[in-house]
Formats: C-alpha cells, sequence, structure tokens
C-alpha cells in the first residue's frame, strides 16, 4: 500500500473515531510514517497552544516519530528547520515536570543516535525552562534539543498515533 493511500486511509479511521468536528481540519500537509500522521506547521505558538493544537486533531506533539531514522531525516531537511531566533526551531513533545525529569508526550524513550541534547543542554537557564525545541546538525545527522522557557513563539511538529484508532 503506497503512503498516499495509508495517508487517505489513516484520515478516514481519524475522522470516523473523532466524529464531526465545527471546523474540518486539513489534512492535505500531513505525512505517513511507520504508523503516525504528522505535520510541520510553520505558525508559530507558544507551547501550550502549540500542543492544544495537535490535540485538536486527536494528536500531539511530536515524539513517536523521532524515532524513526527516515522521518528524522526529512524533518531535518525540511526548510523551516532553523534558529531560534526566528522562531524556527519547533516545539516537541518532552517536557520537564517540577522534579526534574523529562518524558515524551506518548510515554516513550529517546533514540539517542537520532535525537540528543545540544551541548551544554539542558542547562535550565533561569530555573524555568520546561519544553524542549529541536533544530538539525549542520550535516542533518542528529536533531539536537534545547530546553527553553514555554512561552516563545515557535514552530511546531504534532503527530497523530494511526495505531491507537
Amino acid at each position: 500500500m503506497t503512503n498516499t493511500i495509508r495517508g487517505f486511509l489513516a484520515i478516514a479511521i481519524i475522522a470516523s473515531a473523532y466524529g464531526t468536528p465545527t471546523a474540518c481540519p486539513d489534512f492535505s500537509t500531513w505525512k505517513v510514517s511507520k504508523g503516525y500522521l504528522f505535520n510541520l506547521f510553520t505558525e508559530k505558538a507558544n507551547y501550550q497552544t502549540a500542543k492544544s493544537r495537535c490535540e485538536s486533531y486527536g494528536g500531539r506533539l511530536a515524539s513517536g516519530i523521532l524515532r524513526d531514522p527516515a522521518t528524522v531525516r526529512y524533518i531535518m531537511g525540511a526548510s523551516f528547520l532553523g534558529s531560534l531566533e526566528t522562531g524556527k526551531a519547533p516545539w516537541i513533545g518532552y517536557t520537564k515536570n517540577y522534579a526534574g525529569v523529562w518524558s515524551w508526550a506518548d510515554g516513550g524513550s529517546t533514540n539517542s543516535d537520532l535525537v540528543g541534547w545540544q551541548a551544554t543542554e539542558p542547562n535550565n537557564d533561569g530555573g524555568q525552562e520546561f519544553c524542549a525545541h529541536v533544530r538539525s546538525t549542520e550535516n542533518c545527522t542528529k536533531m539536537l534539543m534545547n530546553d527553553l522557557f514555554c512561552t516563545p513563539k515557535m514552530q511546531f511538529i504534532c503527530e497523530i498515533s494511526i495505531l491507537s484508532i
């Protein structure tokens, strides 16, 4: 089955599972990857708004897709991945609780060959950096995370698990 057919099938399943939304979500830009639909949103939002936006689609900020090498390479190659200063280093589903423990939105673990902390990170600058965003290395071999205050407006990556529907 091609990725396009899988994508349409997944959209149909999601639509039937979540009923009729008040505003029909546009899934035309979403990609399919190993049991997930994912989308790279170029609009900017703070962490909570980005998280809520993903949840409005029946998903979450990216976590599971970041364990698939092909998907990580695709995201790193996307033209919008950039610097913190431009807001083009998107939010992902990795947060820290007040006890200092980091966890993925889907409860999974990290593939450290694909995603890891930048040098000197996490540093909890100012004692209030509870959210993570990513950028790619210059040679696109690894996605690097940075901890940050949750309030800056950044782009974000959402995922929907097809398998849990």
